[in-house]
């Protein structure tokens, strides 16, 4: 389905940058780690190659009002989409490293501000508009404690595709341990958000080889 590839695209804001520098064997090798893996998952998913993501970092940072415009990212690595053979919901993963302690506390700063989700909304809805998206909304959800800072935002995309209505659902946990940025969206078709209990044992099993990484 075109619009849910879209949708799917665009949920992975956080795992771009706007500069790369020569990234470090070290955190290139932690951030590889750290994505969702199929055994995560679990045997009900299957795996297919990440799809490529929009870099909606600056248009998120301006609508917020703050600047990324010295952000540097040293390495970033992306899980592969794990599709439900049941009922095709979907979870991808994406880790960003930055250089600097400081710049993981400004970006986590950005997906704190309470304008955020709105900004998201609002510049997905743009970038949809053309795959049969005509509404977007989001709000921030409780999450549970993963790294030293985690936050979540439900985001609900409706329109057509084909002729037919379209509803999909992503919960997009956002995840930073140091100078790494974890970002993980769960994506469900309807109004029904991923499963709670579900997500949270995805990323308790993820978490284990987080809480290990020294980064």
């Amino acid at each position: 389905m075109v619009s849910r590839g879209a949708v799917v695209v665009l949920v992975v804001v956080l795992g771009v940058g706007l500069s790369v520098v020569p990234a470090a064997a070290s955190d290139a090798s932690v951030a590889k780690t750290l994505v969702i893996t199929q055994k995560d998952a679990g045997s009900g998913y299957q795996a297919s190659k990440a799809s490529a993501s929009d870099d909606l970092f600056p248009e998120l940072s301006a609508c917020v009002g703050t600047s990324v415009a010295k952000r540097k990212v040293t390495a970033r690595a992306q899980g592969p989409d794990l599709t439900n053979k049941q009922d095709g919901s979907q979870i991808s993963s994406s880790v960003t490293v930055v250089k600097t302690a400081a710049m993981a506390k400004a970006d986590r700063v950005l997906v704190s501000d309470p304008k955020f989700p709105d900004c998201l909304a609002q510049i997905a809805k743009s970038h949809l508009a053309s795959a049969g998206i005509t509404d977007v909304s989001a709000q921030a959800v409780d999450v549970k404690k993963y790294g030293t800072f985690s936050t979540a935002i439900a985001t609900s995309y409706s329109g057509t595709s084909n002729g037919q209505a379209l509803q999909l659902t992503a919960v997009q946990v956002a995840i930073f341990k140091g100078r790494a940025e974890l970002l993980d969206p769960f994506l469900t078709e309807g109004s029904q958000p991923f499963s709670q209990a579900e997500g949270q044992a995805v990323l308790d099993r993820m978490n284990q080889r987080l809480k290990k990484a020294r980064i």
